[in-house]
């Protein structure tokens, strides 16, 4: 499901004030960092996560999926290097 809102209005005399949503069943929010290690980096990933739909297999195959990305990445930063 989901949806939006929008909501805007001014109190008398003062700025106008937007309200805007967005209503999701789940969101993933993920933040990536490189940080130097001598002659190289490393790639600290984390991830935040909301399931809100009920499915208990969500997480799982969010891990699942996030793990698919990471051994992708590491195969081509490998042949870059080669």
């Amino acid at each position: 499901m989901g949806g939006q809102e929008l909501e805007q209005g001014a109190p008398p005399g003062g700025p106008l004030i937007t309200y805007e949503s967005r209503i999701l069943d789940s969101v993933s929010l993920s933040t990536v960092e490189f940080l130097p290690d001598g002659t190289g980096a490393l790639m600290r990933v984390t991830e935040h996560s909301a399931y809100l739909d009920g499915n208990p297999e969500d997480p799982k195959m969010r891990v699942h999926g996030i793990g698919k990305q990471l051994d992708l990445l590491g195969r081509v930063l490998q042949t870059a290097q080669d």
